[in-house]
């Protein structure tokens, strides 16, 4: 894996200028990285990022959480300073823990998606529905039938999130 984001690296940063030219030096070090200009490793971080940040949706779309998991880490590493993409790799991170059944982390997860205001209706909608499922799994229904309705707020139509709530609904009742 290290050869091929190395490879990505210097075919990001060499670049050519056209026909028959010859590549430019690129800096694939660590210490050649950072004395690159601050426009060249802007671009090649938030290529990391996207590269890192999707490699981990691949690989819990697997079923392989533990390096999904490392995956997001990774892209955390190279995080652009945009709360979006910061905001799709927690959400990344809250899918993985509810997948796991580690409700805590799961519901910590979706709640840093939440804090980053990312303006993505549909993905802020998806992270209210992690939070729901996370704490009802914890027993804490009427927190969870409440995200649901921050859900559905955002997206009226999901039919899965008012199945959700309906069911947290349930819970609630039959806990008194």
């Amino acid at each position: 894996m290290k050869t091929i984001l190395s490879l990505l690296l210097c075919l990001m940063v060499a670049g050519c200028t056209g026909a028959g030219a010859q590549p430019v030096e690129a800096p694939i070090t660590e210490e050649g990285l950072a004395s690159a200009d601050p426009g060249t490793k802007a671009g090649i971080f938030a290529d990391f990022f996207l590269i890192w940040l999707n490699k981990g949706w691949d690989l819990a779309d697997d079923g392989k959480y533990t390096r999904a998991l490392e995956a997001f880490d990774h892209a955390f590493r190279y995080s652009p300073s945009d709360p979006v993409h910061s905001a799709r790799a927690w959400a990344g991170r809250a899918r993985v823990y509810l997948a796991r059944e580690q409700y805590p982390e799961a519901l910590e997860a979706a709640d840093e998606v939440l804090e980053s205001g990312s303006g993505d209706q549909g993905q802020m909608a998806r992270a209210w529905v992690s939070r729901g499922i996370a704490l009802r799994h914890l027993g804490q229904y009427s927190e969870s039938y409440d995200a649901f309705g921050q859900a559905l707020a955002l997206e009226p139509g999901d039919v899965r999130t008012r199945q959700h709530q309906v069911i947290t609904r349930r819970l609630m009742q039959a806990a008194g």
